[in-house]
């Protein structure tokens, strides 16, 4: 099968990523579909990529072995969770346990088939690719947004401009994930003019867009490549070894030119409107407690009773934007249900009118508002809920239980054991800053995805995490010329 399959194939199919969105979007919002184009296309590369790594001879490659193991263990598992929903639960709902577990174990099972691929003939997974690959995503929320022919971020929930995609908390870490890879460009001096024109870009959408995943991916990596070439400047100057040529002051001016214009653009964007609106109220009264315990002592005893103190519960649940709420209901149904749900998973339309009622886990307005953002669904007098929690590492834990999250991470954490002792033994890795930013990278995507989700269980966003961690194995072993 190696003749279907190349690497000039697999860059065409991540630059083609913004195109797939685009239809899907469009799609959308135009036609009552079951399953769009772009899950069609994603799956059909899935199912082509298992079957490439099932017929691929290992060859007494281990990595090869291992990771057709890794593979056929997932295919194992998969086969019988959808054998244990069909008995166990209501048949005509089957699509949607389908649906879940396509975007779910999209990531793993695209890992494995990508790195096998890439332990025969390997993936050339350049910055200018990723870089490509953002400007293609932000031009078009650009574009979009300067013609005024835009849709809503958050349709009328918020503020923001999403172009003419369709889920902005998705696009938002697809750009929070490219982000490093523009910045890396820019400070390497390759293709200026186009790196210079993509940062700009990026700065206009990051802000039009109204999320604040990809305003904090950009902030970061701009402070993030300060500090790493102060203190890289200062190692030169006491080690005669490994030393790196760059201009220090070009890049902090650079770096400082793009601080400074998120600054003065963030007072002005629909991202500073949309925290306001979601968290102005809680940064009001942690600023009024701040002042109060400023004051003198008796001042601060008469004015006790008018202080409004902020929880840390409260602080998580808004910074986490309700998730807690969701994850709590969810963790009581995985906690009361039977051993083998705990090891196979609750799936993922879940009967939960106990753990809403019965067990009165929540007050009435957290039940209205559940009720308003679409986690209750109520069928045949039953209460169900479709909504993923969208943290992503409890979401495979209760959805797939013990099993399904021992098999999903079993690929992705042998490369990243492969490439931490790699880097253990030769700290020169961490001079190199294409290394270190694709390290930032996975962190940062991880980070992403147990904290606001939208990453390894969106097979979009997914993607382009494999593609940063194929890239940084090729970095550190098989350096592509």
């Amino acid at each position: 099968m190696d003749f279907l399959l190349s690497s000039n194939l697999i860059v065409g199919f991540i630059l083609i990523q913004p195109i797939l969105d685009l239809v899907t979007s469009l799609a959308v919002r135009n036609m009552e579909l079951p399953i769009t184009l772009g899950l069609v296309i994603r799956s059909l590369f899935m199912v082509y990529l298992c079957i490439y790594v099932l017929v691929t001879k290992s060859n007494n490659n281990k990595l090869i072995k291992y990771s057709k193991i890794a593979l056929s263990m997932i295919l194992i598992y998969i086969t019988f969770f959808l054998v244990f929903i069909i008995f166990s639960k209501d048949r005509s709902l089957i699509l949607i346990e389908v649906k879940g577990i396509i975007k779910s174990f999209y990531f793993p099972i695209v890992l494995c088939g990508l790195f096998v691929y890439n332990q025969k003939d390997k993936i050339n997974i350049s910055n200018k690719l990723l870089v490509l690959t953002l400007m293609i995503y932000t031009s078009t929320i650009f574009i979009a947004t300067v013609t005024n022919t835009y849709f809503n971020s958050y349709n009328s929930n918020g503020y923001g401009s999403v172009g003419w995609f369709y889920a902005a908390n998705e696009i938002g870490s697809i750009m929070a994930i490219l982000i490093p890879f523009t910045i890396s460009s820019l400070v390497n001096d390759t293709e200026r003019l186009l790196n210079t024109l993509a940062c700009a870009i990026c700065i206009a959408s990051t802000m039009f867009l109204g999320t604040k995943v990809p305003f904090l991916a950009l902030g970061g990596t701009t402070v993030f490549i300060i500090i790493y070439y102060i203190i890289l400047n200062i190692y030169n100057k006491f080690s005669s070894y490994y030393k790196r040529d760059f201009n220090l002051k070009r890049i902090i001016l650079m770096m400082s030119t793009i601080l400074i214009s998120m600054i003065l653009i963030f007072p002005l964007s629909p991202l500073y409107k949309n925290i306001q609106r979601n968290y102005g109220d809680i940064i009001q009264r942690i600023v009024n407690n701040i002042s109060h315990n400023k004051v003198d002592q008796n001042t601060q005893i008469e004015d006790k009773d008018n202080l409004d103190p902020v929880s840390k519960d409260e602080i998580v649940t808004a910074v986490l934007s309700k998730r807690t709420i969701y994850a709590d209901i969810i963790k009581q149904k995985f906690n009361n249900s039977s051993w083998i749900d705990k090891l196979f998973g609750i799936g993922y339309n879940v009967e939960i009118r106990d753990e809403i009622y019965a067990k009165k886990t929540i007050d009435s307005k957290q039940l209205e508002l559940l009720q308003k953002l679409g986690f209750i669904v109520e069928i045949n007098d039953e209460v169900y809920t479709q909504k993923t929690i969208e943290l992503d590492q409890l979401d495979i834990l209760y959805r797939h239980g013990i099993l399904g999250f021992t098999v999903y991470f079993a690929q992705f954490l042998a490369i990243i054991i492969l490439i931490a002792k790699q880097i253990i033994f030769k700290s020169k890795y961490l001079l190199n800053l294409d290394i270190v930013i694709c390290i930032i990278d996975i962190v940062l995507a991880l980070g992403i995805a147990f904290t606001a989700g939208h990453i390894l269980t969106a097979p979009a966003v997914g993607f382009f995490l494999i593609t940063s961690t194929i890239k940084l194995y090729n970095e550190i072993f098989n350096k592509v010329v």
